[in-house]
């Protein structure tokens, strides 16, 4: 059995594993059904020792001491591939393939060698059944990338996760300072699917971008066909919310101020991207939100939904949402304000909401001060 089959049955039995979780969870009379449940899963944890076997057996392919020498050493692979103790299309027990090494290593004259050799530029590795192409992306390797593509490998490929390659642009390396443009470019000329596709959790790339990727990524995704206003379930958070919730400030000035995209944009609890930020006690980010237009009397939505006990069940403006969280929170957003008054020529009308009365009028400052 080859180990992406194995792989392939794992998978299955996991699946058969969530029902039976969801079979117990059911109504009393369901559960005649879990008994069935519980003799088909014993079945099934024998059937993943059985495969666990052949894993470890399999694993004798291409030792630990060999892979290593596949780290950038082409001499060393072609002596490994003449003498036949080794071939592209090996695979270690963990699921990864020569190709996939030599593209983690940065070689590009290994990874030229291998694909002389026959190796597929579309094969699946590892754990989320990542392609090639999708792993140079991660990598940032320009050149592989561009090779990789000659040799046919494909943009739309999806990984176990439903990601295409430019979900891996932003993905494990922390918020991104210089912008993706080469790699944005190089599959522009493709259809506008790539830039749309959802993943299995109903994010985009651009859902991505904004969070870990810069305002230049924003607005070459934007023009290549990327949506500004998907929702991701269960929140319904936008790229705005995302970009908010990561203190992104140039991609929400980006998506704001270039993109028509409402800086009062409410997710399912009615929460606005100020009441997010407000809720962190993210000072940049309100005075930020507050310069974009941010409207201070914002009012949420009754839910219990990802709320504060304090709060459910009643709508409340960001300054509550701060002022809940935390003094440090509310002094973050009296701060905020202060600021946008001492940089605003207009005042707003003093306008009370619940028991907080918040204006900039004039000298005067407001009531919730007092709390501080």
């Amino acid at each position: 059995m080859s180990l992406v089959v194995l792989v392939g049955t794992i998978a299955s039995i996991g699946k058969e594993a969530a029902e039976f979780c969801r079979a117990l969870e059911g109504a009393p009379e369901q559960l005649r059904s879990v008994s069935a449940k519980v003799t088909c899963f014993r079945s099934l944890l024998e059937q993943l020792q059985q495969i666990c076997a052949e894993l470890i057996e399999n694993n004798q392919n291409l030792p630990p001491s060999e892979l290593e020498r596949l780290e950038g050493d082409v001499l060393a692979v072609k002596e490994l591939f003449r003498n036949r103790k080794a071939s592209p299309d090996d695979m270690t027990h963990d699921g990864w393939t020569p190709l996939a090494h030599a593209i983690e290593s940065g070689s590009f004259e290994l990874c030229e060698y291998l694909l002389d050799c026959g190796a597929d530029p579309n094969s699946l590795f590892g754990t989320f059944q990542t392609t090639p192409l999708q792993w140079a992306f991660r990598q940032h390797m320009l050149d592989i990338s561009r090779l990789l593509l000659r040799r046919g490998a494909s943009v739309e490929e999806l990984d176990a996760r439903g990601w295409t390659c430019l979900f891996y642009l932003w993905s494990g390396r922390g918020k991104q300072t210089k912008p993706k443009t080469d790699f944005l470019k190089m599959i522009s000329c493709d259809n506008v699917y790539s830039f749309r596709v959802l993943d299995s959790g109903g994010w985009s790339a651009l859902h991505r971008a904004a969070g870990l990727g810069t305002a230049q990524d924003i607005s070459l995704l934007v023009r290549y066909g990327a949506r500004t206003n998907v929702q991701v379930p269960p929140l319904q958070w936008t790229p705005l919310h995302y970009a908010t919730i990561l203190q992104n400030g140039p991609v929400i000035s980006e998506l704001v101020s270039h993109f028509n995209v409402s800086v009062d944009t409410q997710d399912a609890r009615g929460w606005a991207p100020l009441h997010i930020a407000a809720w962190c006690g993210a000072g940049p980010t309100m005075k930020l939100l507050l310069d974009l237009g941010a409207n201070i009397y914002s009012l949420s939505k009754p839910s219990v939904f990802c709320v504060p006990k304090s709060l459910q069940n009643r709508s409340f403006i960001p300054y509550e949402a701060a002022r809940d969280a935390g003094l440090d929170q509310c002094k973050a957003f009296v701060e905020a304000l202060r600021h946008v008054k001492a940089k605003r020529t207009e005042t707003y009308c003093k306008t009370e909401v619940g028991e907080d009365r918040l204006y900039i009028d004039g000298d005067t400052f407001w009531d919730t001060e007092e709390v501080l």
